[in-house]
C-alpha cells in the first residue's frame, strides 16, 4: 500500500470513529444541542449546592427558597461527561450524580432527552419528568410532574467539623 493510500485509509477510519461517537439517536445521544442541569429550591430555607465535573468545579452556591440554580454545558464527544452535586440544608446533606453521558450504563433519562431538572424539598429530592418550561411554570406544589429520587441524609461529625 502506498503512503498516500495509507493516509486516506487512516483519515477515513478517523472520520468513521468521530461519526459513530457523535450519534444523535435518542438511545445514546448526549443532548447534542448542549445540556443543562436545573435545581429548584422548593423548600422554606436556603440550601448550599456544590457541583462539579472532572474538568469544572462550579463552586458552592447558596440557593434561596423559590430560586433556581442552573448551568449549561457541552458534553464531550466520548460521552464521558459526569456532573455530581453535593447539597447541604440545616443538619442534612446529600450527594449524587445529576448528569451522566452516554458512556455510562446507568444514567438519568434526562441525560438523553433534555435538561435535568431537580426539585429540592424538605423531604428530599425529586427529578423532573418534563421539560424545563413545564417544570418551572407549574402552578401547584402537588403536581404529577416530579418523581421522588433521594432523601436527605444526616450530616456526620466529619462534615460538621472537618480536620
Amino acid at each position: 500500500m502506498t503512503h498516500r493510500l495509507q493516509c486516506r485509509v487512516t483519515v477515513l477510519a478517523l472520520m468513521t470513529i468521530i461519526a459513530m461517537t457523535t450519534s444523535t439517536s435518542p438511545a445514546n445521544a448526549d443532548y447534542s444541542s448542549g445540556a443543562s442541569v436545573n435545581i429548584l429550591n422548593a423548600g422554606f430555607d436556603p440550601i448550599l449546592v456544590h457541583c462539579e465535573s472532572k474538568d469544572s468545579d462550579l463552586g458552592a452556591y447558596p440557593v434561596a427558597p423559590g430560586a433556581n440554580y442552573s448551568w449549561e454545558f457541552s458534553p464531550n464527544i466520548f460521552g464521558m461527561t459526569l456532573y455530581t452535586c453535593e447539597f447541604f440544608w440545616k443538619t442534612f446533606t446529600q450527594k449524587f450524580q445529576v448528569w451522566k453521558g452516554s458512556y455510562y450504563d446507568t444514567r438519568p433519562p434526562c441525560s438523553v432527552t433534555g435538561p435535568c431538572n431537580y426539585k429540592v424539598t424538605p423531604d428530599g429530592f425529586y427529578y423532573g419528568l418534563q421539560t424545563y418550561e413545564t417544570a418551572f411554570n407549574a402552578t401547584t406544589a402537588t403536581d404529577q410532574l416530579w418523581a421522588f429520587y433521594q432523601p436527605w441524609l444526616p450530616l456526620n461529625a466529619s462534615q460538621l467539623f472537618p480536620p
